[in-house]
Protein backbone atom coordinates (compact mmCIF):
# COMPACT_ATOMS: atom_id res chain seq x y z
CA UNK A 1 0.00 0.00 0.00
CA UNK A 2 1.19 3.49 -0.79
CA UNK A 3 2.41 5.69 2.07
CA UNK A 4 1.07 9.14 2.95
CA UNK A 5 3.74 11.03 1.02
CA UNK A 6 2.99 9.10 -2.16
CA UNK A 7 -0.73 9.62 -1.69
CA UNK A 8 -0.26 13.37 -1.22
CA UNK A 9 1.99 13.62 -4.27
CA UNK A 10 -0.58 11.78 -6.39
CA UNK A 11 -3.34 14.07 -5.16
CA UNK A 12 -1.28 17.16 -5.89
CA UNK A 13 -0.50 16.02 -9.42
CA UNK A 14 -4.17 15.24 -10.06
CA UNK A 15 -5.24 18.53 -8.43
CA UNK A 16 -7.59 16.83 -5.97
CA UNK A 17 -7.69 17.18 -2.21
CA UNK A 18 -7.17 14.55 0.43
CA UNK A 19 -9.80 14.92 3.14
CA UNK A 20 -8.56 15.57 6.68
CA UNK A 21 -11.05 15.03 9.50
CA UNK A 22 -10.30 15.41 13.19
CA UNK A 23 -11.70 12.70 15.43
CA UNK A 24 -11.98 12.14 19.17
CA UNK A 25 -13.46 8.67 19.44
CA UNK A 26 -14.17 5.38 17.71
CA UNK A 27 -17.61 6.47 16.51
CA UNK A 28 -16.16 9.42 14.60
CA UNK A 29 -13.26 7.32 13.27
CA UNK A 30 -15.62 4.66 11.95
CA UNK A 31 -17.88 7.29 10.34
CA UNK A 32 -14.96 8.95 8.55
CA UNK A 33 -13.50 5.60 7.49
CA UNK A 34 -16.80 4.26 6.15
CA UNK A 35 -17.48 7.49 4.24
CA UNK A 36 -14.02 7.32 2.63
CA UNK A 37 -14.58 3.69 1.68
CA UNK A 38 -18.03 4.48 0.26
CA UNK A 39 -16.48 7.25 -1.88
CA UNK A 40 -13.43 5.10 -2.74
CA UNK A 41 -10.94 7.76 -1.65
CA UNK A 42 -8.03 7.71 0.82
CA UNK A 43 -8.44 9.69 4.01
CA UNK A 44 -6.33 11.45 6.63
CA UNK A 45 -7.72 11.52 10.16
CA UNK A 46 -6.32 13.98 12.65
CA UNK A 47 -6.19 14.36 16.38
CA UNK A 48 -5.10 17.55 18.12
CA UNK A 49 -3.25 17.46 21.44
CA UNK A 50 -6.58 17.78 23.27
CA UNK A 51 -8.19 15.04 21.22
CA UNK A 52 -5.18 12.79 21.85
CA UNK A 53 -5.42 13.48 25.58
CA UNK A 54 -9.10 12.50 25.50
CA UNK A 55 -8.87 9.36 23.36
CA UNK A 56 -5.26 8.32 23.95
CA UNK A 57 -2.37 8.80 21.55
CA UNK A 58 -1.38 5.13 21.34
CA UNK A 59 -5.00 4.02 21.28
CA UNK A 60 -5.84 6.20 18.26
CA UNK A 61 -2.73 5.00 16.44
CA UNK A 62 -3.66 1.37 17.14
CA UNK A 63 -7.23 1.88 15.88
CA UNK A 64 -6.12 3.50 12.62
CA UNK A 65 -3.44 0.87 12.08
CA UNK A 66 -5.98 -1.91 12.60
CA UNK A 67 -8.36 -0.39 10.03
CA UNK A 68 -5.52 0.12 7.54
CA UNK A 69 -4.33 -3.47 7.90
CA UNK A 70 -7.68 -5.27 8.18
CA UNK A 71 -9.22 -3.55 5.17
CA UNK A 72 -5.96 -2.89 3.25
CA UNK A 73 -7.17 0.68 2.86
CA UNK A 74 -5.29 4.02 2.66
CA UNK A 75 -6.20 5.67 5.96
CA UNK A 76 -3.54 7.85 7.59
CA UNK A 77 -3.17 9.55 10.97
CA UNK A 78 -2.01 13.11 11.62
CA UNK A 79 -1.01 14.62 14.97
CA UNK A 80 -2.74 17.94 14.37
CA UNK A 81 -1.82 21.21 16.15
CA UNK A 82 1.03 19.78 18.20
CA UNK A 83 2.48 22.54 20.38
CA UNK A 84 5.53 20.85 21.90
CA UNK A 85 8.38 18.68 20.76
CA UNK A 86 7.56 16.17 23.51
CA UNK A 87 4.01 15.70 22.15
CA UNK A 88 5.34 15.42 18.58
CA UNK A 89 7.78 12.71 19.65
CA UNK A 90 5.00 10.93 21.56
CA UNK A 91 2.89 10.84 18.37
CA UNK A 92 5.82 9.53 16.32
CA UNK A 93 6.51 6.80 18.85
CA UNK A 94 2.83 5.81 18.78
CA UNK A 95 2.88 5.44 14.98
CA UNK A 96 1.29 8.61 13.59
CA UNK A 97 1.94 9.19 9.87
CA UNK A 98 2.43 12.95 10.13
CA UNK A 99 2.74 15.73 12.68
CA UNK A 100 1.76 19.38 12.41
CA UNK A 101 4.22 21.13 14.73
CA UNK A 102 2.28 24.28 15.61
CA UNK A 103 4.19 27.06 17.35
CA UNK A 104 2.00 29.80 15.89
CA UNK A 105 1.26 31.30 19.32
CA UNK A 106 4.92 32.33 19.62
CA UNK A 107 6.48 35.44 18.10
CA UNK A 108 7.81 34.67 14.62
CA UNK A 109 11.51 34.71 15.57
CA UNK A 110 10.93 32.32 18.49
CA UNK A 111 8.72 30.10 16.35
CA UNK A 112 11.47 29.79 13.72
CA UNK A 113 14.18 29.19 16.35
CA UNK A 114 12.26 26.45 18.14
CA UNK A 115 11.13 24.81 14.91
CA UNK A 116 14.72 24.65 13.62
CA UNK A 117 16.00 23.33 16.94
CA UNK A 118 13.24 20.76 17.22
CA UNK A 119 13.28 19.36 13.71
CA UNK A 120 16.56 17.51 14.18
CA UNK A 121 15.39 15.90 17.41
CA UNK A 122 12.07 15.06 15.82
CA UNK A 123 13.73 13.50 12.75
CA UNK A 124 16.05 11.45 14.97
CA UNK A 125 13.12 10.09 16.99
CA UNK A 126 11.18 9.30 13.83
CA UNK A 127 14.11 7.41 12.37
CA UNK A 128 14.83 5.68 15.67
CA UNK A 129 11.26 4.35 15.81
CA UNK A 130 11.06 3.41 12.14
CA UNK A 131 8.19 5.83 11.68
CA UNK A 132 7.44 7.63 8.43
CA UNK A 133 6.23 10.78 10.17
CA UNK A 134 9.66 12.38 10.16
CA UNK A 135 9.73 12.21 6.37
CA UNK A 136 6.06 12.77 5.67
CA UNK A 137 5.14 15.92 7.52
CA UNK A 138 2.08 17.88 6.49
CA UNK A 139 3.76 20.28 4.08
CA UNK A 140 1.09 19.39 1.52
CA UNK A 141 -1.68 21.44 3.17
CA UNK A 142 -1.02 24.57 1.09
CA UNK A 143 -1.64 22.61 -2.13
CA UNK A 144 -4.70 20.64 -1.02
CA UNK A 145 -7.43 23.04 -2.08
CA UNK A 146 -10.34 21.54 -4.01
CA UNK A 147 -9.94 22.67 -7.61
CA UNK A 148 -12.98 21.09 -9.20
CA UNK A 149 -15.67 21.35 -6.56
CA UNK A 150 -18.04 18.72 -5.27
CA UNK A 151 -18.87 15.62 -7.29
CA UNK A 152 -16.29 16.25 -10.03
CA UNK A 153 -13.48 16.09 -7.48
CA UNK A 154 -14.83 12.93 -5.87
CA UNK A 155 -15.00 11.25 -9.27
CA UNK A 156 -11.47 12.43 -10.11
CA UNK A 157 -10.23 11.05 -6.82
CA UNK A 158 -11.93 7.69 -7.43
CA UNK A 159 -10.20 7.37 -10.80
CA UNK A 160 -6.89 8.53 -9.35
CA UNK A 161 -6.72 5.93 -6.58
CA UNK A 162 -8.59 3.23 -8.47
CA UNK A 163 -10.41 2.22 -5.30
CA UNK A 164 -13.73 1.38 -6.87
Amino acid sequence: MQNLRGTLQQAQQARVGLGHFNITDLVQLKAVFEAARDLHVPVLVGASEGEREFAGTRQLAALVKSLREEFDYPIFLNADHTHSLAKAVEAVKAGFDSVVYDLSALPLEENVRQTRAGRWQFAWHAQEHGNRAGKETSEYRKNSRNQGGGRRSVNSARRLWNLG
